[in-house]
């Protein structure tokens, strides 16, 4: 975006805008016609800083001394593009000037490196949620019966016209065996599955400033019993789809403040929902208490967490530099004790590859497989759920890739709380993972 003002918006599109810069935006701000730079007020406070560029969130904020109305369309482009992509290392500390830093696809990598690095779309993610949720029936069994239904309707009902001259008798014995098999391929279909409805989600949410949580949801509904069914999920403003474009789903999607999705789920099925939305529900913050490096990275690093803490927690990560580094809670507190791990090497794991968990056995493809998918899959959504948070592409990861040093990211992992998953009465059992992502400034406490 480029200013030469400030902008004359209500509350709600200035939050939307400081939120927008926070999330990854770019401001460049040029003098008006009268030569000054513009004063903003305190609900802008992010695009006041004196020196160029500051950063806040991800985003990066420009200031020049170059007036707007005196530069041509193609000198407006070069000033920024001199900007935007000359990488310049990062400040650590108060003292230091901050200077812009830009990772590329074109960034330098090391000899014969090779980017293996892929990232797993949408219909990929909820392919394998579906694989998870969705009622499982005991089609060995089902065949069985169909096959001894087979062998009465032919040879059975053969037999009794040979030993018996009287038709009545045929038909009884047609219609006795045919309304049986009927109530027992019923009464099959409607038990040889679990009873209970259940859904299976993954969560991406983003802390904002102003505690709000940017939500990126991935779920999946599976429905014994059938109907038509409302999903919605709490808070401001909702954009829904089903993801499906090779099949149609019947229903209707209504985004913005009062976003749901209404949808016909046939019986023993399922549907998948992809939901992005804002919430201030189960947000969080936490301080920075001690935090000391070295020539190899992070020595010392302490955070103090709030009341608001998620609780059932599974991992735990603190993004500083190229690597993420481990953290423990130790009651009120989030410690490092010395395990890390290369922020390349996880983000370019990617799950769904691994064939072993996520192929029918093609031996027996109607039997359920040994391994249960449930508990391994959504722990192994790690690295992927790290990718969107981290918003970032196969372009723009190498092995030279820096997280920006004057600040840290936190990752934490756990289960879902119930307030984050869709408003579905019906449903009883849900299962998932959110990893919340909160942006930590570091200044003045690197050695």
């Amino acid at each position: 975006m480029i200013l030469d003002h400030v902008p004359k918006w209500e509350k709600s599109r200035r939050t939307t805008f400081i939120q927008w810069i926070y999330s990854g935006g770019i401001v460049h701000i040029f003098e008006n016609s009268n030569g000054d730079l513009p004063l903003f007020p305190e609900s802008y406070s992010p695009l006041n800083g004196i020196s160029t560029p500051v950063f806040y969130g991800n985003g990066v904020i420009y200031r020049y001394q170059n007036k707007l109305n005196d530069l041509s369309s193609s000198d407006l482009k070069q000033l920024m593009a001199r900007n935007t992509r000359a990488p310049v290392k990062q400040p650590t500390g108060e003292n230091e000037t901050p200077a812009p830093q830009v990772v590329s696809s074109t960034a330098t990598q090391f000899p014969g490196a090779v980017n293996h690095f892929s990232q797993a779309n949408d219909e990929e993610i909820l392919a394998t949620l579906t694989d998870i949720s969705k009622p499982k029936q005991i089609w060995y069994f089902i065949f069985l019966l169909s096959f001894f239904y087979l062998i009465i309707a032919g040879p059975g009902y053969y037999l009794v016209t040979k030993f018996s001259n009287k038709y009545s008798t045929y038909y009884g014995v047609y219609l006795a065996g045919t309304a049986l098999f009927c109530l027992i391929f019923l009464f099959i279909g409607q038990h040889s599955t679990n009873r209970t409805s259940q859904i299976h989600s993954l969560i991406v949410a983003n802390i904002l400033p102003d505690n709000e949580i940017d939500i990126t949801s991935w779920a999946s509904l599976g429905i014994v019993s059938g109907g038509k069914f409302n999903v919605s999920y709490s808070g401001d403003a909702h954009i829904y789809s089903a993801c499906q474009p090779y099949s149609k789903v019947n229903g209707v999607v209504t985004c913005g403040t009062e976003g749901k999705m209404q949808v016909d789920i046939p019986p023993n099925s399922s549907c998948t929902v992809f939901h992005r939305g804002k919430t201030p529900k189960t947000s969080f913050n936490v301080k920075l208490t001690s935090f000391l490096t070295n020539e190899t990275g992070i020595e010392i690093l302490s955070l103090e967490t709030d009341k608001d803490f998620p609780r059932q927690i599974e991992q735990v990560y603190f993004l500083f530099g190229a690597k993420l580094y481990e953290l423990k809670q130790e009651h009120n507190r989030l410690e490092f004790k010395g395990t890390s791990n290369n922020l390349f090497s996880v983000l370019n794991t990617n799950p769904l590859l691994e064939t072993t968990f996520f192929t029918p056995n093609r031996f027996s493809p109607f039997v359920r497989p040994k391994n249960q998918k449930d508990h391994f899959a959504l722990k192994k959504f790690f690295p992927i759920l790290l990718q969107r948070a981290m918003r970032v592409s196969a372009q723009e990861i190498d092995r030279s890739y820096r997280y920006p040093e004057n600040r840290g990211k936190l990752f934490v992992l756990c289960n879902i709380p119930d307030s984050l998953f869709p408003k579905t009465p019906e449903i009883s059992r849900k299962e998932g993972l959110v990893l919340y992502s909160l942006e930590v400034p570091i200044s003045g406490q690197s050695d």
